[in-house]
């Protein structure tokens, strides 16, 4: 490293994570008094491997945690000792974290054991329920305790720190990443993905995502359930699409449940950008996601939350989603009033979206060329 250049470390673990990081990426690495270098923790690699592709962004370190991990303890503990060997080879002068997964916890942690200062991307989101979601409610509050820039995505978040403790100079409202990315790979293009083109149909489309793990315990059932009802309901007039998980469990019960019906098609993940232009096709959105919460204003496509809590509470607020916990009953009338009603489905429509302009990366970079006392060539 040249003398002089501060030494960034940006770390990266799941899916999310880097799709809202590469455009974090992207902007430092047009920065010439930064050396960002990028470490992916393991926990999806391969996926993670497709999203840094379409980003153009590569990975400079690999861990192997999902392989050798197979719980949120072993996920921690491997991540770092993985940490500590980079943090003493590399000597960073700052490392960035995104959201709440295990592996931005436990480097984050390792930064501050060894008093490298951290950036956390999109901080302050809270629930205010450490089970829910789990374990992420706790891995943020955490994060939130040893980082030293909070980057907060609205003036929400950036209140719950303040509740918190944390130092107002030190946190920044600079709208989220995600609308970023989606701004980079949608563009003025819609609809025109080769993967989606043989997906989307003149029918009232539904999208269905559900992976969070404290749902498969106690309400998958409830969700599915109600999804497999509105498909006999509503026959032909509808088509749903659901992008299986990876996750085994996910997998079995959505076969369970929806093998059979004809209007709904079961089909492997898709890229970001594929699923980007899916969800921009779409009537409505019924989701556990935190980053479609997000994505679903910016494409004009109402949102109903299948979770008991939401820490994006602006999207509630603001009347562009609706969060109708996991049993069958709400789940079912939420669709079915959605379907049925035009007017409360054009009441969530066209809303301004609370999580920015897609300039987020900008702001961010911004503030750390100020913070790091260095500035644009």
């Amino acid at each position: 490293m040249e003398v002089g250049l501060k030494k960034i470390l940006v770390v990266l673990g799941t899916r999310p994570e880097a799709i809202k990081l590469a455009p974090v990426i992207l902007q430092l690495k047009k920065i010439q008094g930064f050396d960002v270098e990028v470490v992916s923790t393991g926990q999806h690699t391969n996926l993670v491997n497709t999203m840094l592709d379409l980003f153009s962004v590569q990975a400079d370190m690999v861990f192997n945690t999902l392989e050798v991990a197979k719980t949120l303890p072993q996920v921690v503990s491997n991540v770092l000792k993985d940490a500590e060997v980079v943090i003493e080879r590399t000597q960073p002068d700052l490392v960035i974290v995104q959201g709440d997964t295990a592996s931005a916890f436990a480097f984050a942690l390792a930064a501050f054991y060894n008093q490298i200062e951290v950036a956390h991307v999109e901080a302050g989101l809270r629930s205010y329920n450490k089970l829910s979601p789990f374990p992420e409610e706790l891995n943020r509050v955490y994060i939130a305790q040893i980082a030293k820039y909070h980057f907060a995505p609205t003036e929400v978040s950036k209140k719950n720190l303040l509740k918190e403790g944390i130092e107002e100079d030190n946190i920044f409202v600079v709208g989220n990443t995600s609308i970023d990315a989606l701004r980079l790979i949608l563009g003025d293009e819609r609809f025109n993905a080769k993967n989606v083109q043989n997906l989307t149909s003149s029918k009232k489309q539904i999208l269905l995502t559900q992976h969070r793990r404290e749902n498969f315990s106690r309400h998958e059932n409830g969700v599915f359930k109600a999804v497999a009802q509105i498909a006999h309901e509503y026959g032909s007039n509808i088509e749903i699409i659901f992008p299986m998980h990876p996750n085994p469990v996910v997998r079995e019960a959505s076969k369970s449940y929806f093998e059979n019906l004809s209007n709904i098609k079961l089909i492997e993940p898709l890229d970001y950008q594929d699923f980007s232009n899916l969800m921009a096709s779409s009537y409505l959105i019924v989701t556990d996601s935190g980053g479609v919460q997000e994505e679903a204003p910016s494409l004009n496509v109402p949102a109903l939350i299948t979770r008991d809590t939401t820490e994006r509470t602006e999207i509630v607020s603001l009347g562009a989603a609706k969060l109708v916990g996991v049993e069958e009953k709400a789940v079912f009338n939420a669709i079915t009033n959605l379907l049925d009603d035009e007017k409360s489905y054009e009441s969530m429509r066209h809303k301004q979206n609370p999580y920015g302009d897609g300039h987020s990366s900008l702001r961010i970079s911004n503030v750390l060329v100020d913070k790091l006392q260095f500035r644009n060539a």
